[in-house]
């Protein structure tokens, strides 16, 4: 049975003229451990994105300099 139309979120934004929402799901040939070490890599938005959007920039990539793990 279909969810209630009157109880789903409406975005005034979609009823713009001329908007269009595209949406997709690409499956990469990775496990979890790559996008795990990516995301912990402080340096891999910079230098992998650089100047894909207006944060990613080469120039802006620095190493860890110092980790301290405590109990």
């Amino acid at each position: 049975m279909p969810g209630d139309p009157k109880k789903l979120p409406w975005f005034e934004h979609y009823a713009r003229e001329g908007f269009q929402h595209n949406s997709s799901i690409q499956e990469l040939p990775y496990d979890h451990s790559v996008v795990l070490e990516n995301l912990m890599d402080p340096a891999h938005v910079p230098i992998s994105h650089d100047r894909t959007d207006f944060a990613a920039k080469r120039e802006d990539a620095s190493a860890l300099v110092s980790l301290k793990v405590s109990d």
